[in-house]
């Protein structure tokens, strides 16, 4: 787990500055900076029923959707697994993942999980493991049915016990124009290196994927698996992580609730793709994970009513006050 990469998370929040903008990261899996432009503009022109193979879910066919017909296709119409900052001069940023499928890959980071939750690499894992029953019942019936699921559960009956804990895929949103407004500059492009994606630019929307999506998720699961007894494991990847706010973090597994799998992507030379690599694990509690998916503190009441003023005409805050 060696190797870190460095993320100004407050830069990544920002809208994308003129000379920075966040585009395609990865293309079906291969990379779309060292690929040709004419394989841009082949993967891009791909129609719906054209879509290639997921290779992530080829490499870790496990959670493949066995009743779906082509199960292992890409499931995003662009095929866009990862985004990352481009910039004029042809330097580019970290790669965050935009697919939470891209964290399938080779099943690295769940053997991890299963080392160090459950003590087996090579736990089973199933997805959609029905966790909250509707407290109003049909008639007939012996119990209210499933409101909602646990997106993953591993498994190990290694050493005779029964173990298990849930897993939670963290894959990032990106706020902007859609990925589809870069294609014409790319179907243009006959240089040398890459086109800048498109000039009103996207960013990473790291508040709607932790604050509104993730958080939620943890306050209503994390309080019953604690009392359970049974550990959560959060993945996502490095500037997600460094995205959020410093969390108190616990020494023991034995005192946390969550144990956050921090990946990054590493180039892999002559290849023209990326290969996962769990970075670190991070174990925190419940309220500190939620403290650090907040990213903020509350200003002060002067501070707050003075922009509430300003914002509702009122010139001469000294005369007025609530």
């Amino acid at each position: 787990m060696k190797g870190k990469v460095t993320v100004n998370a407050d830069e990544i929040d920002k809208k994308p500055q003129p000379n920075k903008r966040f585009g395609i990261g990865e293309i079906y899996g291969q990379s779309f900076v060292g690929i040709s432009n004419n394989e841009r503009k082949d993967l891009i022109d791909l129609d719906a029923k054209s879509r290639l193979d997921c290779p992530f879910l080829l490499s870790f066919s496990e959670l493949a959707p066995n009743k779906k017909k082509n199960q292992f296709q890409c499931s995003k119409n662009s095929g866009v697994c990862s985004i990352r900052n481009f910039s004029e001069s042809q330097n580019f940023g970290p790669l965050t993942a935009t697919c939470p499928t891209r964290f399938y890959e080779n099943g690295t980071v769940f053997r991890e999980i299963g080392k160090h939750l459950l003590g087996d690499e090579n736990a089973k894992i199933a997805k959609e493991i029905p966790f909250l029953e509707s407290t109003v019942k049909k008639k007939n019936a012996t119990k209210g049915p499933s409101v909602g699921k646990i997106d993953m559960v591993m498994a190990s009956t290694k050493g005779g016990a029964f173990t298990w804990c849930a897993v939670e895929l963290q894959a990032v949103y990106f706020s902007g124009t859609k990925m589809e407004d870069d294609y014409p500059a790319i179907r243009k492009f006959s240089g040398n290196g890459v086109p800048m994606p498109h000039p009103k630019g996207r960013r990473p929307d790291y508040r709607s994927s932790g604050p509104k999506r993730l958080m939620p998720q943890l306050q209503t699961k994390v309080p019953t698996l604690r009392r359970w007894g049974t550990k959560l494991a959060i993945v996502v990847d490095r500037p997600f992580f460094e995205s959020l706010s410093k969390m108190k973090t616990e020494e023991d597994i034995s005192n946390c609730d969550i144990a956050w799998f921090v990946v990054r992507f590493d180039e892999v030379e002559g290849e023209n793709r990326f290969e996962l690599v769990v970075d670190n694990v991070v174990y925190t509690t419940l309220e500190e994970s939620v403290a650090g998916l907040t990213a903020g503190k509350p200003m002060s009441r002067d501070s707050f009513e003075n922009n509430l003023k300003k914002k509702m005409g009122f010139q001469d805050q000294d005369s007025f006050s609530f």
